[in-house]
Order: C-alpha cells, then structure tokens, then sequence
C-alpha cells in the first residue's frame, strides 16, 4: 500500500469506502470483492481519491488502498484482508470521520458496507456515531449504506440517514447492485445533486430480504 496520504489537491474528489470484515462476512468474502472490483472500475473513471478500510474487533479501521481511482490495485490480484471477528461499526465510522476531518475534502462520497448491526465498539456510541454521519451530510458529502444480504432499513433510520440512502442487496445480486451504484457515482462526480435510491431499486435488489433485528 501507498504511504498514508494526509492531504487532497482541491480539485480531486474522494471516495471512502468502509467494508465489514466480521466472521459473518468470512463466507462471502470472494464475492464481496468480486462486487468492489466492479465498483472500483467506475471510479478509475472519475478524477477521485480513493480510500479503502476494511474493519473488525481486532483493527477499526483497515486502510488498504490509498490512491488515485487510476492507481488502485486489482483485488483479484491484491484481496482486501480481514480478521473475521466481531462488527465495532461505530468505532470504524469514527475513525473515519476523524481522517476526513484531516483531509477535508470539499467533495466525498462515502460507501459503507455490512452485513449485520454493531455489536462490539468500545469508544462511540451510538448519539455520537449519529451525530458524525450528520456532520457530513451537513457537509454535502453522500452517505451510502449498502447491506450486504442484510435489510439496512432499519439501521439507516436508527442512524439517522435518510431511506433512500440505504439499500439492502441479496447476496447473489451484490454485483449487480455494486454496478448500479457505480453508475450513480459517476453521475455524482459530474453533477448529480446527490446518489439515492429508488423504491423500485431497493425493491429490486433487496425484495426478499426482511427486516434484522438485534
């Protein structure tokens, strides 16, 4: 990996990427990739940096790529890595926050995506971790939860986020959606007000998935 970048020309965008790495995720691991790869190859056509975190109990916040979209390493070739243990997505949200505080971009997508609720953070609560998700939308930047086999809905609103800032995808169609959204980034960069989803997108991806509960 790049040495850590600490600061952003003003005309680049960013886009951070937050991917679960819990044990529950350890069986679909290849095909989460596969569905990232897809995503990464829409932004090697945008003018953007890209960071990419991977988190578990053992580590909160994994960076394995830190670089330009045209830069970026294959995963086929380079995976991400994983602990495989339990799911702080709280204290992950955190630490990513504090780094976009750093490098302060004035454009930014963020992409966060989990199979599950959070279940082991030690340092964010759960009004915190709502109030660092309002801060960037206050910001203009696009939060995107993405659940991977997982009915985010109910996440999405204890979190704070909007319903269309959310979907839910079936495991067999995370490719799939992982295209989708790749379109919607591209439009984004070029002046889309902002990257939602459709009811019928949600119903289309998600249809079958029901609602978790802890």
């Amino acid at each position: 990996m790049n040495a850590l970048v600490k600061h952003l020309e003003p005309e680049v965008q960013l886009d951070m990427v937050l991917t679960d790495g819990s044990g529950s995720m350890q069986d679909t691991w290849f095909n989460t990739q596969t569905a990232l790869e897809i995503y990464f190859d829409d932004l090697k056509k945008i003018n953007t940096h890209v960071r990419v975190a991977t988190f578990d109990s053992q580590n909160h916040n994994w960076i394995q790529r830190d670089c330009h979209s045209s830069e970026l390493e294959p995963l086929k070739s380079s995976p991400l890595q994983a602990n495989f243990t339990s799911t702080p997505l709280y204290d992950a949200i955190q630490q990513m926050c504090w780094q976009l505080r750093d490098l302060n971009p004035k454009r930014c997508t963020i992409l966060i995506v989990t199979d599950g609720w959070e279940n082991s953070s030690k340092f964010t609560s759960l009004a915190q971790v709502k109030a660092f998700l309002t801060w960037c939308k206050t910001r203009g930047w696009a939060v995107v939860f993405m659940g991977d086999g997982f009915n985010t809905s109910a996440m999405a609103q204890e979190l704070g986020l909007a319903k269309d800032q959310t979907i839910g995808v079936q495991k067999a169609l995370l490719p799939e959606a992982m295209k989708m959204l790749g379109k919607k980034r591209q439009a984004y960069a070029y002046g889309a007000d902002s990257m939602v989803f459709t009811e019928d997108e949600q119903t289309q991806y998600g249809g079958l998935l029901t609602d978790e509960t802890r």
